[in-house]
C-alpha cells in the first residue's frame, strides 16, 4: 500500500517524519506492534519452545529506517576500520579474517604479533 501511494503521500509523511524529529515526539500508533509467537526448536507443546516477534507499522519501520540511515552516513567517519560488530557484510569471520591478516604481515615483516 505505501509503494502503491508513495507519490501521494511522501510529502506530508516527510513534514510528518521531520516533525516528529525536531520535536523529539513520537506518535502513539506508531508504537503499537502485534506480538506474535514464533516456535524456537524441541516441543510445540511448551511456552519456552516459542520466541516473542513484534510486529511493527509499516510507517514506523520507514522511519527507522530513515532514522538509521542518517545517523550512520553522520558517524560512519568516526568508525574505526576494525569494527566488525552491527555492520553490514562484517561479522565474526570479517574480524578473524583481519586479525589473522594482520598475525600474517607482522610474521612476514619479522616482528612480534600477541593476541
Amino acid at each position: 500500500m505505501l509503494k502503491l501511494s508513495s507519490k501521494s503521500i511522501a510529502g506530508p509523511l516527510t513534514k510528518l517524519m521531520n516533525k516528529c524529529v525536531k520535536s523529539s515526539t513520537w506518535p502513539s500508533l506508531w508504537k503499537l506492534s502485534y506480538v506474535s509467537p514464533i516456535h524456537k526448536k524441541d516441543s510445540s507443546t511448551t511456552k519456552e519452545s516459542y520466541r516473542p516477534v513484534s510486529i511493527l507499522t509499516c510507517i514506523s519501520k520507514v522511519f527507522e529506517k530513515i532514522q538509521y540511515d542518517q545517523i550512520f552516513t553522520f558517524v560512519s567517519d568516526l568508525l574505526s576500520d576494525n569494527l566488525s560488530g552491527f555492520l553490514k557484510g562484517h561479522s565474526c569471520t570479517t574480524a578473524l579474517l583481519k586479525m589473522t591478516e594482520d598475525f600474517r604481515a607482522s610474521l612476514d615483516d619479522n616482528k612480534h604479533c600477541v593476541a
